[in-house]
This record gives C-alpha cells, sequence and structure tokens, in this order.
C-alpha cells in the first residue's frame, strides 16, 4: 500500500480549525466560573468600599460632638470672663499729663524730674474722682515739689525708701479729697532731664 503525500497547503486550515477549536472549547467549559468570581469580587470590593465609607462617615459624625464640646469650652471661656469681670475689685486712674518737678539747686533750676503717677481705685468711684483730678494734680504736685526741694525727688534713683516716702504723702493727701477709695499709688514711670 502506497502513501500518498498529504498536500502542505491543506495542513495549515486543519491545524488552525483544531487550534481554534481547542480554544475555543477550553473558553466554554470555563466561561461560568471566572465571571462569577469578578462578580463576586466586585461585590466584595463594593461591600468594603461601602463600610469603609459608611465607617468614615461615622468618623465624621464624631467631630460634631468635639465641636459642640469646644463650643461648650467657649461658654465656659465666656461665663469664666463674665465671673472675672464680676470679681474685680479694682480700678486705675490715669492722668491725662504726666507730673514735672523742677529740680532746683542754689535758687537755679538744673533739671526736670518727669512722673508718670496712676491710682487704684474702687470701681464705684472712678467717675467721681476723674471729676476731681484737677484737685488731685494740684495735690500730688504740691508734694512732689516740696520732695524736690528738701532734694529727696531726685535722690528717689539711688535710695527706694524715699520713693515709698513719697507714694505714702500722695495716697493720704488724695484720700483727704476723695476718700478712702484710693487703695494705693503707683508711681509708673520716672524721668530725669538736665536742662
Amino acid at each position: 500500500m502506497k502513501l500518498k503525500k498529504i498536500n502542505p497547503i491543506l495542513l495549515v486550515p486543519v491545524a488552525v480549525f483544531l487550534g481554534a477549536g481547542g480554544g475555543f472549547a477550553l473558553r466554554m467549559s470555563g466561561a461560568g466560573s471566572p465571571p462569577e468570581d469578578h462578580a463576586s469580587d466586585a461585590a466584595e470590593d463594593a461591600q468594603s468600599e461601602t463600610g469603609e465609607e459608611s465607617g468614615t462617615s461615622g468618623e465624621e459624625k464624631k467631630p460634631k460632638p468635639d465641636a459642640k464640646e469646644h463650643g461648650s469650652d467657649k461658654d465656659h471661656s465666656k461665663s469664666g470672663s463674665g465671673h472675672e469681670k464680676t470679681v474685680e475689685t479694682s480700678t486705675y486712674m490715669k492722668f491725662s499729663r504726666q507730673f514735672v518737678a523742677p529740680i532746683v539747686t542754689a535758687g537755679r533750676p538744673q533739671a526736670m524730674m518727669i512722673l508718670d503717677v496712676n491710682l487704684e481705685l474702687d470701681p464705684s468711684m472712678a467717675d467721681s474722682a476723674y471729676a476731681e483730678e484737677p484737685k488731685l494734680r494740684d495735690a500730688i504736685l504740691k508734694i512732689l515739689l516740696r520732695q524736690a526741694s528738701e532734694g529727696k525727688l531726685q535722690a528717689m534713683f539711688h535710695q527706694p525708701e524715699l520713693l515709698e516716702e513719697t507714694r505714702a504723702k500722695i495716697l493720704d493727701e488724695t484720700r483727704a479729697i476723695i476718700g478712702d477709695g484710693v487703695k494705693s499709688v503707683l508711681i509708673m514711670d520716672v524721668g530725669y532731664q538736665e536742662l
């Protein structure tokens, strides 16, 4: 029996048919499972995303009570500041101008002392104290001139007890004018200028 030669051109379509058919068969056998897996994976991803979103939305809800708490802190601070106002027991009178006292030596002015004086007052008498400012200025200036003529005013720089003496005299004189509501005398600044 003689074998006939097979034309190689005819083998190509047969091989293509077999290869394509086998691949198609493999696709059909596995066609059901992968889409289901992809669908279940997509469902799981969707659930995890919605779970994460709900978790984040839950976390977003948590700062709102914190904000309320911060608001309550502000309310407490406001009430605290109101409490401070009620506790306030002093007010301060600042004179409209500083006090200037000349330093005279041998009948000639040699320098000037410049003092910034404030009074600590009971809050109830703040208005009446400002109404009496001219009298208060006059009394304080007299004290400063007397201290300067005795050499005590310029000596305050190296003898702090003289500053306390001047402060005590001003306190006594201002209490004589506007009453015991004057709690203390504050000398805020002292300047010395040679002429």
